[in-house]
Order: structure tokens, then sequence, then C-alpha cells
């Protein structure tokens, strides 16, 4: 078929345009609660006007019907950022940290006996989307503004902020790129670590906070570290820095900050989306999904691989090192957290673990085996 002129084999125009609605208010509010609530899709809303662009149809929805559409979300929606390790952990265990706050007031009976549960929706790995069918918790939570759930020993943060659209998140960026100024090394090596605070503070400006290394989603053998600066140091931001050793080895350590083009796709920095060369396996690896993205796509790409196990905790999502198995047991890597940096500097090197049990276990099996040979008196 020929997206130009439209003919083809199985030509079959659009429906037309059935027009005729009207901008009620109470109405529309009516379908969103349908849709956003019960999940059933409205069919006779205006779909506004269309315009055919090759294989592609672009639809400027009515002003009229967007703004309410908004408008009703505010009022309802509550954006969940999950800090730290707390990004790490199963689409299933985020879902279930957020319905907490819902099953704690049904205990208590204070949303009344008709009170239901809202909407969890994963946008990426560190945000969600809750519809609250209640205004009562969704005031509840916006008033509570920040949690800490501790699970297994460990705390998880998360935060409850009002939704935006996409539109007010690139204003609140801007805005905050303009109040803040922040480095990231990227993909740091080993030896060049120890270096990493003082010739920031040599050759940029001395930095305010440190935050905890996190895994680099391409190389996640590798950490990505980042430094709060005073805003007034931005134009001494420098893209890479050099090191030399005492053997002539150069060691470069890049630099990143929110003026570095990052791709959209692979969320890696240094290229745009257009140039990335990574997007369209990472895609793939996406489908069915749900489009949470990161860590499931570090699984796959990694699995083969020992990884980082640092500051990052011991989230039930955290991917682990390969496994190695002794006499028909499994030897688990140490449960090993660490608070800083510092406190873990050989963190690209993850030791196989031995249990003793397994050892012993399997000295007993070759022991049986010598004695059923008659190889090695026993007694």
């Amino acid at each position: 078929m020929n997206p130009e002129t439209g003919t083809g084999m199985a030509n079959k125009s659009p429906p037309p345009d059935p027009g005729g609605y009207e901008d009620d208010d109470a109405r529309v509010r009516e379908l969103l609660r349908l849709c956003y609530e019960d999940g059933i899709l409205p069919r006779d809303i205006d779909p506004g006007e269309m315009a055919v662009q090759g294989w592609n149809v672009r639809f400027k929805v009515k002003d009229s019907f967007d703004r309410i559409k908004v408008q009703w979300l505010k009022e309802r929606t509550i954006t969940v950022i999950f800090r730290d390790a707390a990004r790490f952990l199963s689409r299933n265990v985020k879902e279930d940290l957020i319905r907490a706050y819902e099953d704690e007031k049904v205990q208590t009976s204070e949303f009344g006996k008709g009170f239901s549960r809202g909407r969890v929706k994963l946008e990426s790995l560190n945000v969600a989307s809750y519809v609250a069918k209640s205004t009562t918790i969704f005031a509840w939570l916006m008033e509570k503004q920040s949690a800490k759930v501790v699970l297994g020993g460990d705390t998880y943060r998360m935060e409850f902020n009002l939704w935006l659209t996409k539109a007010q998140l690139r204003e609140q960026r801007r805005l905050e790129d303009l109040s803040t100024f922040w480095v990231i090394t990227v993909q740091v090596p080993l030896d060049a670590m120890f270096y990493l605070e003082a010739h920031i503070r040599r050759a940029i400006d001395p930095v305010i906070l440190t935050h905890p290394p996190e895994r680099d989603r391409l190389k996640p053998t590798l950490v990505n570290i980042k430094f709060d600066l005073d805003p007034g140091a931005r134009p001494n931001m420098k893209d890479s820095i050099t090191v030399d050793t005492f053997e002539d080895d150069e060691l470069e350590v890049r630099r990143a900050s929110s003026d570095t083009p990052r791709c959209g796709k692979c969320r890696a920095f240094f290229h745009t989306t257009d140039e990335c060369r990574r997007g369209g396996r990472f895609h793939q690896q996406q489908g069915g999904a749900g489009g949470q993205g990161g860590r499931d796509d570090v699984a796959q790409e990694v699995s083969s691989r020992q990884i980082y196990h640092g500051p990052l905790g011991r989230g039930e999502a955290s991917v682990q090192p390969a496994t190695s198995v002794v006499g028909g047991g499994l030897a688990q890597p140490p449960d090993i957290s660490f608070a800083n940096i510092y406190q873990n500097l050989a963190f690209m090197a993850v030791p196989q673990a031995m249990q003793p049990n397994a050892v012993l276990t399997q000295l007993l099996q070759e022991l049986a085996l010598a004695q059923a040979g008659s190889s090695v008196p026993l007694g």
C-alpha cells in the first residue's frame, strides 16, 4: 500500500470524524475515571485533528480535553521516586512498597469501607506513577513527602512528588540545572580512583558532596561517581582528566555534566539518541517488560560476567556475581555492603567465596569414593 496515495489491495478509508462533542467537564472527568481507575478506554471522544505523514499519523488533541485530563491527573497522581538501593528492587517489590501504604490505611479503616486500590505504573528504573482512587490517600502521601522501608535489614528510601507533564519536567530540570552543578566521573578505572576527588578539587572546584558510587549501565564492572560542586564553577568544567603514572602509563577518566550529550535510549553519556549504536538492542531487550528498562537490561547484558557488588546494598533485584558449584552445593558471594567507596577500594574484584560446609562436603564425598574403591585405608 502506498502511504502517500492511500492505494492498495485492502484500501479502506478511516472513519469520518463524528464531531458534535461537547466540552462537558463532568462527562470528561467520568471518562477519565473509567480509563485510569477501571481500565476502560473511551471510544466516543473527540480524537482531535489528524494529519497523515507517510506511515505515521499525528493527532492534535483538543486543548479543552487535554487540560481537563492534566488537571484530573494532578489531583490524584503521585510520582514515586526510588532512591539509592531501592532503584534495584524488582518490579513486584516496588509495587508492594507503594501498596503497603494503602494496606496500612485499610486496616485502620481511616479511608472508609468504600476505599479501593489505586493503579501503579512503573515508568523507569527509579520512577513509578501511582494514580490514587481516593483524593484522601493522595493528600496523605503528598503530606508524607518521603518514607523509609526496612527489608531484610536494609533501608530503602522513597520520595512522593507531584505528577508533572513532560513539558513541566523539562522546565523543572532546566531550572535545576541553572541552580546546581554536578560532575559525574564515568567508568572509573580502579587505579585512578585514589586521586579522583583531589583532581576534581584542583582542576574544577572544591567538592560540596560526593555521592555513593553506582554501577555503570553499560559496563557494570565499573562505577560512576557523582560530585556536587558550586554552580559558579561551571566554566571550569573539564571533559576528561589524564593521570600519568610512575610507569609512564596514562589513565583517562571522562567526566560528564548536565551539558554533556546523553542518549535517550541507552542513557549513556557522550552521544545522542541518533548516534546510539546500542539503542536497537536495548529496545529489543525491553520488549514486553513494560518499559521499565535499567536493571533487566543490565542483567541480560552481563549475565556471564562478575559485576560490581559494592556500596549499592543488597537490594532484591541486584544482579549477583556468577556462583560456583562445589560438591553439589552453591557457593554464594559474601553478603557485604559498604557505606562508602573508601571501604571497598577493590570494587572491581568480587571473589568467589567457598563456604566451609561446602569444602567439608567435598572432602567427605572424596573420602567416601576412596573408601569404596579401597584406595585409602580407614580406621
